[in-house]
């Protein structure tokens, strides 16, 4: 299943709305607790995810892309293990694991976080 978009948010809401006439009942596709975490880290670090509602629009992707390409990462738009290390965002849960100002003096330094065998590293020059 692909992310809720501007393209695809209007005939989710149709054929929802079809459902609900005929009997069926239905429930709007919930918010993803990484992307929201997501969405905060990348607006206190300055970029621009649009509005910070957990759902994966062009913004987010586009925010992420830059994030990613800012950072030395490949720049896909999603949330992999690496861009959630480097965001600080717990990959289960969607909990911050550092502060925005941990984030902030890594960068001011040049570090860089990366996985290792599924623990965060810091790399620092």
């Amino acid at each position: 299943m692909g992310p809720v978009n501007k393209f695809t948010r209007k005939p989710l809401f149709v054929v929802a709305w079809l459902l609900l006439i005929i009997g069926f009942p239905v429930t709007a596709p919930a918010s993803d607790p990484l992307i929201y975490a997501a969405q905060e880290r990348l607006t206190a670090l300055g970029y621009d995810p649009g509005p910070i509602d957990g759902y994966t629009g062009s913004k987010t992707q586009s925010a992420i892309e830059a994030f990613q390409n800012d950072h030395g990462l490949s720049p896909s738009g999603t949330l992999g293990p690496q861009t959630r290390a480097a965001l600080g965002i717990e990959p289960n849960t969607g909990r911050l694991t550092q502060s925005i100002g941990d984030v902030l003096d890594a960068e001011r330094l040049g570090c860089r976080r990366q996985v290792i065998d599924g623990k965060q590293i810091l790399l620092c020059p």
